[in-house]
């Protein structure tokens, strides 16, 4: 393809409109791949942000318990423990006495420090011994701790059911210490083990960005967020070797109350690679849908293009004057194959029209020089006369006649063939109009040597047209049979009532035993002005038959000539079988009272 023509490509609306269609195809292939993406996103990602936030906020709320029981609060708190007897697993009544008798022996000792006292009566008070110890300075939570860690597990059911009532009235300790919650956060993940735990992810930093724990390896490479969460690597192992598997988990970050940093994750890893793949998927098929689209618009633009330029090039070429060139088309019924059929047969009809004025300026020119003539010479006749007589005036009004009765023929056959007449249109009987034409031709027909055998149904064969019309295009006929098969015997007239391919019609029938008109003739008689060679010199003007076609055209019937044992007529006219509700509109024409 030339630069030219790429040019005008670009500038061909249909190009444009291809590449828009196209466009929009690919645009809402985005936006529902974007939707798939951003739904699948949602789903896979949605559980574990859930479990990302349930255990950011168990344990910030554990770090905040342990706030009172922590080693470097009360790091005597502990000292002091049923070491002795600690695996008796008699009984949990048996275990619960040796327990209180030890910490009662303990607590009779006076090398105890402040905190351990504290410790031991808080723990035989719990359990229900009457002593009053200042419980505003024991942790309740403390005490629960202690008691948790040194029973049996099998026991706890037991301790709670002694302690219940005793912890339920205990009072909450106001005297807030100030505590490095750094710090405490490394106890807990030390003593929940999250390092240790395949699925977790975590991360502490102190307020000054050291990293204390952690086993993150970093952001990961297209990372995905999700509301307050984002994507992580890390290693479960704690190795941080150089050769292992990538982890990735989804992560939150939290804040501690000394300015520390805790972050918290959970595995993510098989979620992340769907997404990743769909994302690549996603990816690849925007590209190839984008691609193709761009191709068939283009293609589809080209192939428009081309066939627009081979119209516009016909069309010029017809404009310089070559009219019998017409625009190529393909067999398979495409809208341009549509296009240019509708456009070559409104050429043909145009060159048809054409040659029609053509041949009617030479008729015209042959046909009426003799009349005109004729009258120049009265005329001309008449100036030298000084007396005329009547015959003489009477012969150029004659003639006079004869030419304003040719143009008056010719423009009835124009306004018949520009539909200008079709306000006359009604429903009307083609039966009985065809009766009163016989009538009236009948004697003339008997004068002339022909014999008229008459076949009509009883049906009243009504039709919607010009019922003028029609009268004068049946009363031609009549005209040319008595003209031209005068003496010529039998005239067969049938009208009758036909249906073919669930399409009903009427057919009318004229058949003389005349000379016929030969084949190769027989469509030009339609033509304005032709008369055979035999005829020339026969009276008439050769317009009767162009006004039967005419008429025939314009009411959608079909006449047909043929030479058998004479001449036959045939016209075929479409009917209406239930006139009265044919037109329910026209209430006037519908009553039978009101047809023709």
């Amino acid at each position: 393809m030339s630069f030219t023509k790429k040019i005008k490509l670009h500038k061909s609306s249909s190009f444009r409109l291809a590449i828009i269609t196209f466009s929009c195809v690919c645009l809402s292939s985005s936006i529902s791949l974007a939707s798939i993406y951003l739904l699948t996103k949602k789903s896979l990602t949605h559980p574990t942000f859930h479990k990302v936030e349930n255990i950011t906020k168990e344990s910030i709320a554990a770090i905040n318990d342990l706030e009172f029981f922590h080693p470097d609060l009360f790091p005597n708190f502990q000292n002091v423990k049923p070491n002795n007897f600690i695996n008796n697993h008699v009984s949990p009544e048996k275990f619960t006495s040796d327990y209180i008798h030890h910490f009662k022996n303990l607590l009779s000792k006076s090398s105890l420090s402040q905190q351990e006292k504290l410790a031991i009566q808080g723990r035989l008070f719990a359990l229900g011994e009457d002593i009053n110890p200042p419980l505003e300075k024991i942790p309740a939570n403390l005490i629960w701790h202690l008691l948790n860690s040194e029973f049996p597990e099998d026991f706890h059911d037991y301790v709670d059911q002694i302690t219940d009532e005793r912890f339920s009235h205990w009072p909450q300790q106001h005297k807030k210490r100030h505590i490095d919650t750094t710090l405490l956060t490394k106890y807990y993940i030390e003593t929940e083990y999250f390092l240790d735990t395949e699925d977790l992810c975590v991360q502490l930093q102190d307020r000054r960005g050291n990293i204390i724990l952690s086993n993150i390896e970093g952001t990961s490479p297209q990372s995905t967020n999700y509301k307050s969460t984002y994507t992580a690597t890390y290693n479960p192992d704690s190795s941080f070797s150089q050769e292992h598997e990538q982890h990735i988990c989804l992560a939150k970050s939290s804040q501690l109350s000394d300015g520390g940093e805790l972050i918290l994750g959970k595995d993510f890893t098989q979620e992340f690679h769907l997404l990743k793949n769909l994302n690549s998927a996603i990816f690849y098929g925007l590209l190839i849908t984008t691609i193709i689209s761009l191709i068939c618009g283009y293609l589809v633009s080209r192939q428009s293009v081309r066939r627009i330029s081979e119209i516009n090039k016909v069309c010029r070429q017809i404009m310089s004057g070559d009219l019998n060139r017409r625009i190529p088309y393909n067999s398979n019924g495409g809208d341009y194959d549509q296009l240019s059929i509708h456009i070559n047969t409104m050429l043909d009809k145009i060159q048809q029209l054409m040659m029609g004025i053509k041949q009617v300026s030479d008729n015209i020119a042959h046909d009426l020089k003799s009349p005109l003539s004729r009258l120049r010479g009265q005329l001309e006749l008449l100036l030298h006369i000084e007396k005329p007589d009547k015959d003489t005036i009477e012969a150029i009004i004659n003639e006079n006649d004869k030419i304003i009765e040719c143009f008056n023929a010719l423009l009835r056959i124009s306004q018949i063939e520009q539909g200008t007449k079709r306000s006359e249109f009604r429903h009307f009987s083609l039966h009985k109009l065809l009766k009163t034409l016989i009538e009236v031709y009948e004697p003339t027909f008997h004068d002339q040597g022909i014999l008229p055998t008459i076949t009509l149904d009883d049906e009243q064969h009504m039709i919607f047209g010009d019922k003028n019309q029609w009268s004068q295009s049946i009363a031609n006929l009549f005209d040319n049979i008595i003209k031209y098969a005068a003496g010529s015997g039998n005239l067969d007239i049938r009208l009758s009532a036909q249906s073919q391919k669930g399409r009903d019609y009427l057919r009318l029938q004229l058949h003389d035993n005349g000379p016929g008109i030969p084949e190769d003739d027989q469509k030009k008689v339609f033509e304005r002005f032709y008369r055979l060679e035999s005829h020339r010199h026969t009276k008439g003007n050769g317009l009767g038959l162009s006004l039967v076609l005419a008429v025939c055209n314009l009411h959608k019937a079909k006449i047909h000539l043929a030479n058998c044992n004479g001449l036959k007529i045939q016209i075929d006219i479409p009917s209406i079988t239930e006139p009265h509700s044919a037109h329910p509109l026209n209430s006037q024409e519908s009553k039978p009272t009101k047809l023709y």
